[in-house]
């Protein structure tokens, strides 16, 4: 009985699938920005959300053998007086400073942490004019 190259890679990605790492959250880097914030733009009342997330992502090929990557990445969401939230993409961070998207409308915010207040302040961006942005842990 004769094996085709499809049946063989299937039965080796469910093995893989069956026994291989995903990676967690808990791979992530830690970093000031994560967890849950009460913010203010502007005065106006807002919260932010930054968390370490899954980011496996599978590739299935034309001769039917696919693969799994698996990874971690930082992901945000911003919203303002309980509308709806937006994604936040993640740009560059360091020990005290984080730059972000803003996804509805593609604009660049920033935010400086201080680790003794607990506290962040920084900036949005809209209509091309910047916004103070202050945020705090919730």
């Amino acid at each position: 009985m004769k094996t085709s190259a499809v049946a063989v890679a299937a039965t080796l990605l469910l093995f893989s699938v069956l026994i291989g790492h995903r990676a967690s959250a808990s791979t992530c880097a830690q970093h000031w920005s994560f967890g849950r914030w009460s913010c203010s733009i502007d005065g106006r009342p807002s919260e932010m959300v930054w968390e370490c997330v899954d980011d496996s992502r599978r590739q299935c090929h034309p001769d039917g053998t696919c693969t799994l990557t698996s990874g971690v990445k930082a992901a945000g969401w911003f919203r303002e007086a309980n509308h709806r939230w937006v994604n936040l993409v993640r740009g560059s961070a360091t020990a005290s400073d984080l730059h972000f998207t803003y996804t509805e409308d593609a604009t660049a915010w920033y935010l400086r942490y201080d680790p003794r207040s607990l506290s962040a302040t920084g900036w949005t961006t809209w209509q091309g004019r910047r916004y103070p942005l202050t945020c705090s842990r919730s």
